[in-house]
Formats: C-alpha cells, structure tokens, sequence
C-alpha cells in the first residue's frame, strides 16, 4: 500500500511467524510475493523454483551448478533430485521504487518454508544511495535517499555487518 504523502512507503504484511512479505518486482516483469530478511545474503536472491518453473524467463535459462536433494517445482522426469539450482546472472528487485541489483540467484523449493513466498532477499550491497526505514510499529518500510536523510527523533541506528560469506546480521549496542 501507499499513498499520496509517501509514494514510495510500502506497507508490508506480517503473518503468525513475524515474516515481512512485500510485493515486488522482478527485472521490471514478474511480480513476485518475496519474504524480506534482513539476515539473508545482500548479494544474492532466493526464488522458489515453481515460481520459476511457471513464469519463464531468460534469466533462469542457463545455470551454472546444480545440487542434489530434494524435489522441486522443475522437470521431475529429468532429474528427480536436484534442490537448489545456481545462476550466475544479474537480477533486478524493484521495491518502493528503488531498483536493486544482486549479482546471482538460486533455486530451490520453497514450500516447506515459513509461509507462502516466492523470493527471499535483503537490501541490495550495490544500493549505496537509500537509508530505508523500517518502522514496525506502523508496518511500513520507506526509501531515503542518503544524501540529505536527517535522523527522526527517538529512532534507532542498528547497522549490518557481515557474517560469514552470505549472511547479514545486526550489531546491537
């Protein structure tokens, strides 16, 4: 949801398990219900592998390296294993009117995770020009453009930091 005020602020929705789920777009043609994580890797996309499987694009035509395990939602009949597909191709996620871009993705079947999502991801590593707000109380995450953002009164600064090759964690006082 947004409005007049804040174009750009968009609602997210929370379900039993606390998830941030917000609508997105992906490489400016696929709308997509991802699980927002602040946790996730900053440099790569999860998709779920039916949402792949059922919205064709170039982008997830060559992958570079397969991993065996469980199903997913591609071609059972040719290889009944594989669990989480990788590409070495750039992708777009467009959230609140700011593209970001992530350098690979991966596949994997997702219907066993917490609630019903298409895509995970976090803020983008390339995006150095936003502060985003993440307002909990009012359900809300809104881009600032980083050159003129002024802190609001009784808010708090917890930064990302890096741990280990993927995930992202906070640092708390």
């Amino acid at each position: 949801e947004q409005t007049e005020q804040h174009p750009n602020r968009l609602h997210f929705f929370q379900d039993e398990d606390r998830a941030i789920l917000v609508p997105v777009t992906i490489n400016d043609s696929v709308m997509a219900i991802t699980l927002f994580d602040t946790g996730a890797s900053n440099t790569r996309v999860q998709l779920d592998s039916t949402f792949c499987a059922e919205h064709p694009l170039p982008a997830w035509e060559n992958p570079i390296a397969s991993t065996k395990g469980y199903l997913t939602g591609w071609a059972k009949k040719e290889d009944p294993k594989v669990t989480r597909t990788t590409y070495k191709q750039p992708l777009t996620i467009n959230m609140c009117g700011v593209d970001m871009e992530f350098d690979s993705f991966y596949t994997q079947d997702n219907s066993n995770c917490v609630g019903k999502f298409e895509a995970c991801f976090s803020f983008s590593a390339k995006d150095t020009t936003h502060v985003w707000e993440l307002n909990f109380e009012k359900n809300y995450m809104e881009p600032h453009p980083s050159q003129d953002f002024t802190m609001p009164e009784n808010c708090r600064v917890f930064p990302l930091i890096a741990i280990g090759h993927w995930d992202m964690g906070v640092r708390f006082p």
